[in-house]
């Protein structure tokens, strides 16, 4: 009997916690829900307020605070935005007009307890106009490269790499031995699927000169080398056209049939300084160390008027960018 009762204390005391643990569950979820239905005073929900193209006006600006006070939204920062396809409004930027509408803006922001921010110049980069020297700008670093034979005494002068550049260092380092063991016309035939003509540019070493893709969505290229070749990387440069395409590198067997390596994105669809100072660079793709004398460029869905520049299979070990992330 006295079993049966502690049994029956202990089940009592299980049900008791577990009612409580889902009641606790409920509670949460509940408040979760309520905060995300009617979010309390503490928490503060901040908006970018983008002035399209000086078309604002007072009533605009109220009715706007008014919907972000109904949505919740406790913070805005008004941003003087231009876009090129839309046409320009009346309401210039500092004129009269605008001093009047910000004044409404900022009162009526007070009045509804919204945060109001302003960018501190128009346009998206918030820090720049004609005031700022060009010495005063944010600057980037470029490169200009010279390869030169030693040991002896040199004296040169490196192409500045912009025209306005300022000198920052000057590096010297000596260049990998199996650098100089690379596919060109001199050494390997070449030939390619359609073919076309100046298909020899791509192999020159002048980023200058190039091909465009003929018509289509796959355009390859044969590289047959004279004697065997230890490839362990791979340079593409495309011509500064945007360019977005997938990419197969093979090398062939013995019975005939072409083996795939590596398959890549060769991406330079966005030309912007924002992606980096190059927006054109070279596309590198590591390789596992393949020794072949025969080896295989298949490019598809590419744009038409796209083309390539220089196309560089080396024994030199490289790191792509997927290696060095």
């Amino acid at each position: 009997m006295r079993k049966i009762f502690q049994l029956a204390l202990i089940l009592l005391a299980l049900q008791t916690v577990m009612s409580c643990s889902t009641n606790e569950y409920k509670r949460s979820n509940n408040n979760l829900e309520s905060g995300f239905v009617t979010p309390p005073d503490s928490i503060q929900i901040g908006v970018y307020w983008l002035w399209i193209s000086d078309h604002i006006s007072k009533e605009g600006v109220e009715k706007d605070l008014y919907a972000m006070k109904k949505a919740g939204i406790t913070r805005a920062f008004i941003g003087n935005i231009g876009l090129d396809n839309v046409p320009e409004g009346n309401v210039k930027m500092f004129s009269d007009v605008w001093w009047d509408i910000l004044h409404v803006a900022l009162k009526t922001a007070t009045d509804l307890n919204i945060d109001i921010g302003i960018f501190n110049s128009p346009g998206w980069s918030q820090s720049g106009g004609p005031w700022v020297k060009p010495e005063e700008a944010m600057r980037y670093l470029a490169t200009s490269e010279l390869r030169v034979s030693g040991p002896k005494k040199i004296n040169l002068k490196l192409d500045k790499p912009t025209d306005f550049f300022q000198d920052v260092k000057t590096l010297a380092y000596p260049v990998s031995k199996e650098d100089k063991f690379v596919l060109n016309t001199t050494n390997a035939e070449i030939t390619s699927i359609p073919k076309i003509t100046h298909l020899k540019r791509v192999f020159d070493g002048n980023k200058k000169t190039g091909i465009d893709f003929p018509k289509g969505d796959t355009f390859t290229i044969d590289v047959t080398a004279k004697e065997p070749l230890i490839a362990r990387s791979l340079l593409i440069r495309t011509t500064e056209k945007k360019f977005k395409a997938n990419a197969i590198f093979q090398v062939k067997e013995t019975n005939g049939a072409f083996r795939t390596i590596s398959e890549f994105e060769i991406d330079r669809s966005n030309s912007s300084l924002n992606v980096g100072f190059e927006p054109y660079a070279p596309v590198v793709v590591s390789l596992p160390e393949v020794t072949n004398k025969s080896f295989r460029l298949i490019i598809s869905n590419y744009r038409e008027g796209s083309g390539l520049t220089d196309l560089v299979i080396s024994s030199a070990p490289r790191i792509d960018l997927k290696s060095a992330s």
